[in-house]
C-alpha cells in the first residue's frame, strides 16, 4: 500500500496533515444505507473524467474501508478496471459526523444553481464539450432562447438582451436545457411527477427548481 503526505494550512493556526493511500479497490466498501441513487449516466461520465483528467479526489473512507464521500468515483474505478483507488482515511470522525458529512454532502449537490449566463460563456470558450456533461445541442438551446456570446451578442450578431429583461420564463426554459435533453427524459419526469400532461410536469419541475429542490435530469 503506498502512503502520500499532503500537509495543509489552517489559516496561521498551525497545520494539519491529510493523508491519501493507494488501496486495492475491494477495500473499498460501499456504506449500505447510501441515501443518494446513482444513475448509470454519472457512474459514465466520472469514468470518463477519470480517464481523461486522472484521480483529483480522493475516496474518503472510514477506517473499515466504509466510503464516506466517494461512491460514484468507486463505480467509475471499477468500471473502468482499476486495481487501486487513492483513499483519505477519516481517523478523527465520530460517528455521528461520519453520518451528518454523507447527507450534507449529498445534500450541498442541490444547494447550489446555475449561473447560466456564465455557464454559455464558458461552454462558448470552449473548443470541445466532450466531459463537460454538456454539447452542442444544449449550446444551440440556449442560443435560440437569446443567451449571449461572451462578447455581448447573441449568436447572430445582433445585440444581446440586457440582462434585466431576461424573463422568469427564459430562466425556465434554460433550466429545462440542462436538466432534459430530450422527450424520453419529460416523459420520464412524467412518471415521477405523477402529471399527465408535459406542461404539468414542466411546471412542477421548475417550481420545485426555484423553491431549491432542485429536479435533476434523470438518467437515460
Amino acid at each position: 500500500m503506498r502512503k502520500a503526505k499532503i500537509t495543509v494550512s489552517r489559516n496561521g493556526n498551525g497545520s494539519t496533515t491529510l493523508s491519501i493511500e493507494m488501496w486495492d479497490i475491494g477495500k473499498v466498501k460501499p456504506y449500505p444505507k447510501n441515501a443518494r441513487t446513482i444513475p448509470q449516466s454519472a457512474i459514465d461520465q466520472v469514468a470518463a473524467s477519470i480517464r481523461e483528467f486522472k484521480w483529483r479526489q480522493p475516496i474518503v473512507v472510514e477506517p473499515n474501508g466504509t466510503i464516506i464521500l466517494g461512491h460514484v468515483r468507486r463505480l467509475a474505478a471499477i468500471q473502468i478496471g482499476l486495481k487501486q483507488v487513492p483513499v483519505h482515511v477519516a481517523t478523527d470522525l465520530t460517528a455521528d459526523q461520519i453520518k451528518r458529512l454523507r447527507i450534507m454532502d449529498n445534500r450541498s449537490h442541490e444547494a447550489s444553481t446555475w449561473d447560466i449566463d456564465t455557464l454559455f460563456q464558458e461552454l462558448k470558450a470552449l473548443p470541445d464539450l466532450s466531459l463537460t456533461g454538456f454539447d452542442e445541442f444544449d449550446l444551440q438551446q440556449f442560443e435560440a432562447i437569446g443567451f449571449a456570446d461572451v462578447d455581448g451578442a447573441d449568436h447572430d450578431g445582433e445585440p444581446a438582451a440586457p440582462s434585466h429583461n431576461r424573463t422568469p420564463d427564459r430562466e425556465l426554459m434554460a433550466i429545462t436545457v440542462i436538466y432534459m435533453k430530450d422527450i424520453a427524459d419529460m416523459e420520464r419526469a412524467l412518471i415521477a411527477t405523477g402529471s399527465r400532461n408535459r406542461g404539468e410536469a414542466l411546471a412542477i419541475i421548475c417550481r420545485s427548481y426555484l423553491e431549491g429542490k432542485k429536479t435533476t435530469r434523470p438518467a437515460k
